[in-house]
């Protein structure tokens, strides 16, 4: 049984790997899914997978299963549920926002450059050069 988990626990290993390396926001979320879900499988296995009573200590505590992985890996797996859906959010977001859900399309070139505010909070409004006054009109404004 060991063996079919550890054959199981290295596919999802690979086939995420091979996701997370993907340039789409979809196949890179799956693709920590997976691997999140390998790990979990390992954590599993290595809490001894074995049928027995209930973890009560009685007369047969020798063939007793260790409840303590399968309750960490209970909390895993909400915590996996959990980021997967804000991360799933967040990637529609970006692509209703940028149309792509492509990594490398999405550079940030394109957007304005944004300037930093004063300290004081009112931003302060550059002058270009039409905005300036000639020298004889400065002039004519002193007198």
């Amino acid at each position: 049984m060991e063996y079919l988990i550890a054959i199981v626990t290295g596919v999802l290993f690979a086939c995420g790997t091979y996701m997370v390396l993907s340039k789409r926001f979809l196949k890179i979320i799956f693709g920590t899914s997976m691997l999140t879900n390998g790990t979990l499988l390992f954590l599993m296995t290595m809490g001894k997978l074995q049928r027995g009573e209930a973890p009560i200590i009685g007369a047969y505590s020798a063939s007793l299963s260790d409840p303590l992985p399968q309750a960490l890996i209970l909390t895993a797996i909400v915590i996996n549920f959990g980021i997967t859906a804000f991360a799933l959010v967040l990637a529609f977001q970006a692509y209703r926002r940028l149309g792509s859900d492509n990594v490398d399309e999405i550079t940030g070139e394109d957007a304005a450059p944004q300037t930093a505010a004063p300290a004081d909070g009112i931003a302060v409004e550059e002058a270009t050069p039409q905005d300036a006054p000639a020298a004889g009109e400065e002039a004519a404004h002193e007198h």
